[in-house]
């Protein structure tokens, strides 16, 4: 008898079932937290890629702790750039648009980032900058490149 009306409060009535995405920032974040906020980052480049504007900062990555904020950056940068190829350079320039996810860029991009913007900047292109150019100042200015 009780199973069956488990999700009714006598006080109440019905309890709605618990969202652990919603839960108050209260130690470290739960990896769902994490997973959701990942989610809705890399949702977000999508939608600004295909919409022409710079990624609206979803809910679920401010109300992460600073540790999951650089964790949900660090997994957003790895994405951006897998696989390394000039049209990567528009999924960066969507995420780093965003002033609110700048602090937690940098130490983001790993040596093999680093290594496949480099050989893509290497190349000669008469008369204009070569493809990922502005990306690599970017990782400097951000101070992104992990050494």
């Amino acid at each position: 008898m009780f199973r069956e009306n488990a999700s009714q409060s006598v006080a109440t009535g019905p309890v709605p079932p618990a969202n652990p995405a919603s839960k108050p920032v209260t130690g470290e974040d739960s990896e769902a937290r994490v997973e959701n906020a990942k989610q809705e980052m890399w949702q977000s480049i999508r939608d600004g890629v295909a919409r022409g504007h710079d990624m609206i900062m979803p809910a679920s990555f401010m109300s992460l702790g600073e540790s999951g904020r650089k964790r949900v950056a660090r997994l957003t940068v790895e994405w951006v750039f897998n696989p390394v190829n000039p049209g990567c350079e528009e999924w960066f320039n969507r995420l780093v648009g965003n002033e609110q996810v700048k602090p937690y860029l940098k130490g983001t991009v790993s040596r093999s980032i680093y290594s496949g913007v480099n050989n893509y900047c290497s190349r000669i292109i008469p008369h204009r900058k070569p493809p990922l150019w502005y990306v690599r100042e970017k990782f400097g200015q951000l101070e992104m490149f992990r050494k």
